[in-house]
């Protein structure tokens, strides 16, 4: 069995649109969590209410196989982010240490 890869989004979304921010969030999570190889997610929201980067969503999922879906997902991701002012900061990575 591969590693897991990690998918870490860093999303910067203005307070205004938070509601907004967190449907959006959820329609595009629903369609994840059903895609081959899902493991498991988490969408963490900073407790700094004026932080630049007020949420996180960090996704394992079963192999590097995934990469090519999560690469094509970007640019849509990215133009609906903008329609809420909003901005991510995706990358894929594999675990370097666990503990």
């Amino acid at each position: 069995m591969n590693n897991p890869v990690v998918a870490i989004n860093v999303y910067s979304v203005p307070k205004d649109k938070k509601d907004e921010f967190l449907k959006w969030w959820y329609v595009m999570k629903d369609t994840i969590t059903y895609a081959p190889g899902f493991i498991r997610g988490r969408l963490h929201r900073s407790l700094n209410a004026d932080a630049r980067f007020n949420f996180i969503n960090v996704v394992e999922w079963e192999n590097s196989n995934y990469s090519q879906a999560y690469e094509n997902s970007i640019p849509l991701m990215k133009s609906q982010l903008t329609q809420i002012d909003g901005e991510a900061t995706p990358e894929l990575f594999s675990i370097a240490s666990q503990y």
